[in-house]
């Protein structure tokens, strides 16, 4: 049986481009270590200089391509649960409009600590996929259409959390100058694993309908499909104030994810 491409959200930036019919890979882990521009950083598991806390966020979630404009609002929920933090990201796209109302919904657990994935449960229906991570695998199973497909990934190594709150778990990095690290993602709709890259880009102000604030800039990458997104994390609570992205296989659609409160 085939296995459909889900279109999967990184903080509410794929899942609005589910609303134009496109598929889009999503990708992300850790790893920290300094490199010179000149090098290539080898991958490692990050180590978080900052815990998460419990936090409710609300973005406003926008892509264009050409003259098409869509719009999602996206909630991401971090609560503490005994055995980890669980995240749960939820993309609602308007009531009204072409196309009609769509929900997503990707929930992670992780552990405390490291924030290491633990489990994840993607939901966009009728299809869902879910697995966890035991000794090294990603182990799982679609289910797509009532039908069940098993899987199970050699993962080679620890796997930071790539999934839901993405973005609001790299926040926790040590971000200072000269900062950039190499680190290992899980792409489930193709079955493999691959290496994203995270630079620190510096400090900027900048304002959101949530407000004005002080940031860290960061540039997350992918070699292999192009992908550049770039993050804004307010220096003091650690939260995702903006997202910016462009996407070379949405035909270089821009998606833009805001902090509304």
């Amino acid at each position: 049986m085939p296995v459909r491409r889900f279109a999967v959200p990184r903080a509410a930036l794929v899942v609005c481009s589910a609303l134009l019919s496109a598929s889009a890979s999503v990708q992300t882990a850790g790893s920290q270590v300094m490199a010179t521009a000149s090098q290539e950083p080898p991958i490692v598991t990050p180590k978080p200089a900052v815990g998460l806390t419990p936090a409710t966020m609300t973005y406003r979630a926008t892509i264009v391509l050409g003259a098409q404009t869509r719009e999602m609002t996206v909630t991401t929920e971090i609560r503490a649960e005994p055995d980890g933090w669980v995240i749960t990201e939820t993309a609602t796209a308007p009531a009204s409009g072409t196309p009609p109302a769509a929900s997503v919904v990707d929930s992670v657990l992780v552990d405390k600590t490291t924030l290491l994935l633990k489990k994840r449960t993607f939901t966009q229906e009728p299809n869902r996929f879910e697995y966890e991570i035991r000794d090294g695998k990603a182990v799982g199973q679609f289910l797509v259409k009532g039908q069940t497909r098993p899987f199970s990934v050699d993962l080679g190594g620890e796997l930071f959390n790539d999934a839901a709150g993405i973005y609001q778990t790299l926040a926790t990095l040590p971000f200072a100058p000269g900062y950039r690290i190499a680190f290992r993602t899980f792409d489930v709709q193709v079955q493999r694993v691959r290496t994203a890259q995270l630079q620190f880009l510096g400090t900027e102000q900048i304002t959101v309908p949530a407000g004005t604030f002080d940031t860290f800039k960061i540039e997350l990458s992918t070699a292999d499909d192009g992908v550049r997104t770039t993050v804004w994390v307010v220096k003091d609570s650690r939260k995702v104030a903006k997202i910016v992205g462009v996407r070379p296989q949405l035909q270089g659609a821009t998606l833009t994810s805001e902090l509304l409160k």
